[in-house]
């Protein structure tokens, strides 16, 4: 990771303040650049001027004109915007102002629309420390070669472990599941972790247990009044504000995104879909067949004196090997898997947690 890297986790987390606040969006002509009231610099008054300041050596500059470009849908500043994100992709200059000018460069291209960033170039994007759901946007407004999309796509839902979003997963999901793309069900199946439930309860008849969750968080912002508001963006599922970016055939495989200025929003701690949740995008690729429950699912034993409860376990587990497998024949008499995927996801990666359940309720 770089130190420009870096310094984008720790801006967000010491810096006091947040830098401008959002703005309504209008739709301007190609050579006109809208104003901004209080900007704390004056307006360009042409599409040049904002051209040179991309092309400027200095960063406050580069950001303040990719803040420009993005505000007046100034599409012909492609190039330029183009040259000054793979420069600071590859660069090691950390600081504030970097992180500003790369992430409204970033913001000014996602407002353009269509784009012809190539794949390479996105996955740069998306390795970048919370610019993923960025670079995800770029991708499905890409006009990449489909191979290549779809390549990049399938690499994230195949993540099952380690430092990858919910959130994300669901959008490449969702988005490879628009497009019909096959072997997306082999790349879902594919390593998905089932857990199952054996909860030991003190009385049968007064049972109870309760999971936990996590969530996100706001950090800070930069508060630094020579520079332009700092956008990000984050995907999410649709509601009463956000953008469209992918309508799946169910309300559970469609993803939309939001946009705002300021404060960075930190994710919770690393972590995907449960199986449950991702077998719903299963579900939508195939209406036929039937998914069976399996992720989540709890049987309930009354504590033994002897701790013993294989006699219980075993048949538990074997019930939901035996759902599973039954899914994946469904799955390949839809020609949804191939006889090899098949054999590989023949399987599951199933975990039978040991549980206890909450004293009894008390009169």
């Amino acid at each position: 990771m770089t130190l420009r890297s870096v310094s984008r986790v720790a801006f967000a987390l010491i810096a006091l303040g947040f830098c401008g606040s959002g703005l309504a969006l209008s739709v301007a002509a190609s050579s006109q650049v809208p104003a901004r009231p209080l900007s704390p610099r004056p307006q360009p008054a042409s599409v040049a001027e904002v051209r040179a300041l991309l092309q400027s050596s200095s960063l406050e500059d580069k950001a303040w004109g990719a803040w420009w470009a993005g505000e007046g849908k100034l599409r012909e500043l492609e190039p330029a915007l183009r040259a000054n994100l793979q420069a600071a992709l590859g660069s090691p200059v950390g600081g504030f102002e970097a992180e500003v000018a790369l992430d409204d460069t970033l913001d000014a291209l996602i407002r353009f629309g269509a784009n012809g960033l190539p794949v390479d170039l996105l996955t740069r994007i998306y390795a970048e420390p919370h610019r993923q759901a960025e670079a995800l946007i770029l991708l499905a407004h890409s006009s990449a070669p489909r191979d290549d999309v779809d390549r990049f796509l399938m690499s994230i839902v195949g993540q099952k472990d380690g430092a990858w979003r919910w959130v994300n997963w669901f959008a490449a999901a969702d988005l490879l599941l628009s497009r019909k793309t096959p072997g997306l069900v082999a790349a879902v199946l594919q390593d998905l972790p089932f857990k199952a439930h054996l909860v030991i309860c003190p009385r049968i008849d007064d049972c109870r247990w309760v999971g936990m969750g996590t969530v996100g968080s706001w950090s800070s912002g930069g508060s630094d009044l020579r520079l332009p508001p700092w956008a990000h963006y984050i995907l999410m599922k649709p509601g009463t504000t956000g953008t469209l970016l992918v309508e799946g055939p169910t309300p559970e495989t469609t993803m939309a995104y939001g946009r705002y200025t300021g404060p960075l929003r930190l994710p919770g701690p690393a972590s995907g879909p449960t199986a449950g949740e991702a077998l719903a995008v299963i579900a939508a690729a195939v209406p036929g067949v039937q998914i069976p429950p399996i992720d989540g699912e709890i049987l309930r034993v009354e504590a033994r004196a002897n701790g013993v409860y294989e006699d219980v376990t075993t048949p538990f587990r074997r019930d939901l090997e035996a759902r599973y497998a039954q899914m994946v024949r469904a799955l390949g008499d839809a020609g949804l898997l191939s006889a090899s995927e098949m054999t590989s996801l023949a399987t599951p990666r199933l975990e039978v947690a040991v549980e206890h359940g909450l004293p009894p309720r008390t009169p």
